[in-house]
């Protein structure tokens, strides 16, 4: 059995490696008349070729100079669009600048004339309260002096009635 498939192994090997060479052809003989032929048309076509190619590089240059041309003078216009229409940005900023600064300048304005009425008003109850407490002070000050005469009166009523006392009771040692 073995033998066997040793030796179908071996015809396939055989089959598969004799089957490449018989694949091979063999090549017409050319003659060096043909080669010389061939060889002149070949430079030929070289040479039409050589000359396509530079008339392709120099109208590809000139395309390319036309090309630059109008990029240059497209890149021009687009900026002095550019500058205008930064020009134009710049004059509505500055519109908007000083549109914005009156509105700040309102707006402080506004809150300095209601800070100068909360201090105004300040003022005025300040100035009422010390007002109040002035006449409190003097009103007090009068009371104490109507007070304080009223007491050295009664100050001196009081000496007048001990000395009137004094003379009319009788001298110690007598009772």
């Amino acid at each position: 059995m073995k033998r066997l498939i040793n030796i179908i192994f071996t015809l396939i090997f055989l089959f598969l490696l004799g089957s490449p060479a018989s694949s091979v052809e063999v090549a017409p003989r050319i003659s060096d008349r043909e080669i010389i032929e061939q060889l002149s048309t070949l430079k030929e076509g070289q040479e039409a070729l050589r000359n396509e190619i530079k008339m392709g590089l120099r109208t590809l240059r000139n395309e390319m100079k036309v090309g630059q041309e109008s990029l240059r003078n497209e890149m021009k216009v687009g900026q002095e669009s550019l500058r205008n229409e930064m020009k134009v940005g710049q004059e509505s900023l500055r519109n908007e600048m000083k549109m914005g600064q009156e509105a700040l300048r309102n707006e402080m304005n506004a809150r300095f004339e209601s800070l100068t009425l909360m201090l105004q008003l300040f003022v005025g109850i300040a100035a009422i309260i010390l007002g109040f407490v002035l006449r409190m002070q003097w009103q007090m000050n009068r009371r104490q002096a109507h007070m304080e005469t009223s007491l050295e009166t009664q100050k001196d009523e009081m000496a007048f009635i001990k000395g009137l006392v004094e003379k009319l009771l009788p001298p110690r040692g007598v009772l």
